[in-house]
């Protein structure tokens, strides 16, 4: 093969010597491949967080936007606590008992399971109704709302929140669940304070 030739076989992709094609700003993108984009928007985009807000006012986030993460942190903590809790039963429900060692690792694990499941699913659950109520709390067109005042909005939400998860047992629990809410709820939003 000659050297003029157009063609320069395999080496020639790998070779430092292989000139880039220049590129044309107007030109389109020839080299978009399966994926379908031009790689030099990329170095474009700005790498900082970008909202459309109204004209002088600061991004602060919604009630709907921590509910995410504050029903996926009662799920972890619930189970956490689940899981300790179930620990410390499982080893109670062991210690007296002649049990070979295998079964003694599997009945500490069922209570382990158990208990983690339960606890992380009655967290996430309170979690999920407390930020459900903080939506509604907050939202302009509700009769409940306060929606200037995020400490009256919380607590608002914990009171519901325990009157509701505590009904199935009557008006009296009911009632002492809404009362836990409403101690909770405060008691968070005191240490909130604090730590802001």
């Amino acid at each position: 093969m000659s050297e003029n030739n157009e063609y320069k076989g395999f080496r020639s992709l790998l070779s430092s010597r292989s000139k880039e094609p220049e590129l044309d700003a107007n030109a389109p993108f020839a080299g978009a491949g399966i994926f379908g984009y031009d790689p030099r928007v990329l170095q474009q985009v700005q790498r900082e967080d970008q909202y459309i807000l109204p004209e002088g006012q600061a991004h602060k986030r919604g009630r709907f936007e921590m509910a995410f993460t504050q029903i996926g942190g009662g799920c972890l903590s619930g189970g956490i606590l689940g899981g300790t809790l179930g620990m410390r039963s499982g080893m109670q429900y062991v210690s007296g008992k002649e049990l070979p060692k295998s079964v003694r690792n599997t009945q500490i694990l069922n209570h382990v399971t158990k208990m983690a499941a339960e606890k992380g699913q009655a967290f996430g659950i309170i979690a999920l109704m407390y930020s459900i109520f903080g939506v509604v709390v907050e939202c302009r067109y509700s009769p409940l709302s306060q929606f200037e005042n995020d400490d009256l909005n919380s607590v608002t939400a914990g009171t519901l929140t325990g009157l509701l998860f505590k009904c199935t047992g009557g008006l009296r629990s009911s009632l002492i669940g809404g009362g836990v809410g409403l101690g909770i709820a405060g008691l968070a939003r005191l240490v909130y304070r604090e730590l802001k």
